[in-house]
């Protein structure tokens, strides 16, 4: 009887420690996890940022290209490649997703 009562006092400290150390990963993995979303939040907010501080960016091809917090991107668009200075077509107009 008393060999039994052990053995159930064991399994309950197992299933604890198990119990505890998968909790513990999760929290590892949610703490990670809040990282990695700071992180890129602070990587889009940057590239943000930095675009919309393009004031009359000259590229040789398009007029002079100027972005601020109240430009709105187009809707469609096409592939081209430059060939001599000169757009080339390259596919039809396609929506954005």
């Amino acid at each position: 009887m008393l060999h039994e009562l052990q053995r159930e006092f064991r399994a309950a400290i197992l299933n604890d420690e198990a119990g505890a150390a998968a909790g513990r990963v999760r929290a590892d993995g949610l703490e990670e996890h809040a990282r990695l979303a700071v992180y890129r939040h602070h990587v889009f907010t940057s590239l943000i940022t930095a675009l919309e501080s393009i004031k009359g960016w000259e590229n040789g091809i398009l007029p002079p290209l100027t972005i601020g917090p109240d430009h709105e991107t187009q809707k469609k668009g096409f592939w081209v490649k430059v060939e001599k200075q000169r757009f080339k077509t390259l596919t039809d107009w396609l929506k954005s997703e």
